[in-house]
């Protein structure tokens, strides 16, 4: 299983880098839709939308999505989805509770589905437009947190943070992945050459991007055990679904998108 992980990883970080850092904001945007619709069609499996033609029908929609809030006032939605997985905490917390509506109500997680990835590719497209760079420092604090709350977990977990949803993370693991997501933060400022009190920004901002990233990953956790399934998908060997690897990343982008215009405002 490690040794797929790792095949898979050495095959998709070079791509990712030729899409960040090569495509223009169009295609790139482009890119990020393809693979938001990967999640779409994961997504769709776990909420009870087992036709084809209803989930052809789900990605036709998030694509109109896509071109509705392009031409919106951006950080407004930004916020809204802020908002949207500070409530998807607290569905996580209610869990089981609030399972046996979640599993009964297939509109109504549609929707929690275009909230959870519209936003993320909006949020995707503001920072490439500012600079690919903070699509990279986004991607790396959220792989750190991920890699620090493993390890941290494995090795000085005790405290389990929500056994409902998720039993093998602990509240230990998620002090890791912040310390590890700080760690990256220090680092990638310090070629950033950013005055102090931006550099406090920064690390305040990596800090809440690496707490949304685990709300997304327990928020996913849920959903898939209100589905009754390991992974949410098979499309990357070693690594489950495309769902199980950006589940992080769709619920941090919103927050780091508007801290990262917050701090350009007053650098």
């Amino acid at each position: 299983m490690l040794g797929k992980r790792l095949v898979t990883a050495v095959i998709l970080i070079p791509l990712v880098l030729l899409a960040l850092f090569y495509l223009s904001d169009t295609y790139f945007s482009m890119v990020v839709g393809i693979v938001c619709s990967l999640v779409a069609l994961e997504l769709v499996d776990l909420i009870g939308l087992q036709l084809v033609w209803q989930k052809l029908l789900y990605v036709v929609v998030l694509w109109l999505f896509f071109a509705v809030v392009h031409w919106l006032p951006a950080m407004i939605f930004l916020w809204v989805a802020m908002l949207f997985w500070i409530l998807a905490l607290g569905y996580v917390y209610r869990y089981p509770n609030v399972g046996q509506r979640m599993r009964q109500g297939i509109a109504m997680r549609a929707i929690y589905g275009a909230m959870i990835i519209v936003p993320c590719w909006q949020a995707l497209f503001i920072l490439h437009h500012l600079n690919a760079y903070n699509v990279l420092f986004l991607l790396l604090i959220v792989w750190a947190a991920d890699t620090g709350a493993y390890f941290a977990g494995r090795y000085f977990g005790r405290y389990k943070l929500a056994p409902n949803v998720s039993p093998n993370k602990t509240v230990e693991g998620l002090f890791g992945g912040v310390v590890a997501a700080v760690i990256v933060a220090l680092i990638f400022t310090m070629f950033m050459h950013v005055s102090l009190v931006s550099w406090f920004a920064w690390l305040g901002l990596a800090v809440i991007t690496a707490l949304f990233a685990a709300v997304g990953d327990l928020f996913e956790s849920m959903l898939k055990r209100i589905a009754n399934v390991k992974d949410s998908g098979r499309l990357l060997p070693g690594h489950g679904g495309v769902f199980d690897r950006v589940d992080g990343i769709l619920a941090a982008a919103p927050v780091f998108a508007i801290g990262t215009v917050i701090i350009g405002l007053f650098a």
